[in-house]
């Protein structure tokens, strides 16, 4: 879900010192995000208060604090019940040719409660016969 409805402000205030060839340039950096909603009330914003140096190499050191707030658009629970899951993926190893074969059932039947099914089969891609294969099972439950 995009977030629509709202107006942006963006500062970013910097000021830069170029000392020698090492280092090509240094200095503080203030970055203010904020979004408004339609009636310029401020419902998110992120605030970078840092100091970076860049290096001749092109290379970057960057250091600072971070101050962040959202408001969500709607209410979110981290602990929502009835969800059922099935990721799944193939990965390749060149350095060993191995293809692995992984896929997750995961069903969240209480809050924070979940079981797992978990499948994976390894593979030797010269024959391609298996030398791994795992069903696993996990089951968790939260005490409140």
């Amino acid at each position: 879900m995009h977030r629509t409805g709202y107006n942006f402000l963006g500062p970013y205030l910097s000021y830069t010192w170029v000392p020698n060839k090492t280092v090509v340039a240094h200095g503080p950096y203030f970055e203010s995000e904020n979004y408004f909603n339609t009636g310029y009330e401020k419902i998110d914003y992120v605030q970078t208060l840092g100091y970076s140096v860049e290096f001749a190499s092109r290379a970057k050191v960057i250091a600072g604090v971070k101050d962040f707030f959202v408001q969500l658009q709607q209410d979110f629970d981290p602990t929502r019940v009835s969800e059922h899951f099935l990721p799944a993926f193939v990965r390749y190893n060149e350095q060993i040719e191995n293809m692995n074969i992984n896929m997750r059932f995961q069903w969240r039947y209480a809050p924070v409660s979940d079981f797992f099914i978990v499948y994976t089969d390894n593979y030797f891609t010269g024959d391609w016969t298996s030398h791994n294969r795992a069903l696993v099972m996990k089951l968790s439950y939260w005490f409140n």
